[in-house]
């Protein structure tokens, strides 16, 4: 992983289609590092990674109009073979979002806090979660799972 820095295309690439988990936490989605990805960005991937996002608004999809179909990250995710995305609504604040990821990740992850029990569904390991925020009704519900309901093993 890279911490603090800006990680190189290729290995991103190689990453998203060959490791099982992708985390991004920092601002937004990460667009501006999927665009850099080689070989037309996240469209020339075929990501196996579950995304795990948690920036500002990384899960919101929009449209133009009402007759337009949504688009937007989650949705990019899922077209490129992704089995699921979990993004933010909305913004959100940082200790807020560390939060509920620490407690998120705890909950599905095993060996993330080995002293722990464990619940192996994605959706609700985030549900079990989103009370960890002091705000829980407005950044607790923020991150919302696309996709399929994956369990870890």
């Amino acid at each position: 992983g890279v911490i603090g820095g800006e990680p190189d295309p290729t290995v991103l690439k190689t990453s998203l289609e060959s490791s099982d988990l992708y985390l991004y936490f920092g601002h937004g989605s990460g667009s501006m590092y999927y665009r850099k990805l080689p070989k037309g960005g996240l469209d020339g991937c075929f990501v196996k990674s579950a995304a795990v996002v948690f920036g500002c608004s990384s899960g919101r999809v929009m449209a133009e109009n009402k007759l337009d179909a949504p688009y937007g990250m989650p949705y990019q995710f899922l077209i490129n073979g992704a089995p699921c995305y979990i993004g933010n609504l909305w913004d959100v604040t940082d200790k807020d979002c560390d939060s509920l990821s620490d407690s998120f990740l705890s909950n599905w992850i095993k060996c993330w806090k080995p002293d722990q029990s464990k619940v192996t569904s994605l959706p609700m390991s985030l549900a079990m979660s989103r009370d960890q925020c002091k705000m829980k009704y407005l950044m607790g519900c923020a991150p919302v799972v696309h996709g399929l309901p994956l369990s870890s093993k």
